[in-house]
């Protein structure tokens, strides 16, 4: 993803490099979610809804990072973004509670 990022980046001459940028961030941030999903000790079910769930959320993420403005004044797409990760953590950290909770008495 961040090859075919890179290679878009510099073939594209629309594709302005903040929105470059922030897609590479949103693809880092997404791989790093992914791996300490795959790391930490879920149940199942929480597992498989967050290997869905990230995925479709930096499809969303990816999107709006394209269409960002260069500007952080009243930018709603990397508002949406930055929503979108918060929201992600705050399930990842709960659903984190809950397993261990119930895993370890």
């Amino acid at each position: 993803m961040l090859l075919l990022n890179t290679i878009l980046g510099l073939i594209l001459s629309g594709y302005h490099t903040f929105n470059w940028l922030l897609n590479m961030g949103v693809i880092v941030v997404a791989m790093m979610m992914l791996c300490i999903v795959a790391s930490m000790p879920l149940k199942d079910g929480f597992r498989v809804s967050f290997n869905c769930l990230i995925p479709f959320f930096t499809l969303i993420e990816l999107t709006c990072g394209s269409f960002a403005s260069e500007k952080f004044n009243d930018n709603l797409f990397l508002v949406a973004i930055l929503s979108l990760v918060s929201l992600q953590i705050i399930m990842l950290v709960s659903t984190h509670y809950i397993s261990e909770k119930e895993i370890y008495g």
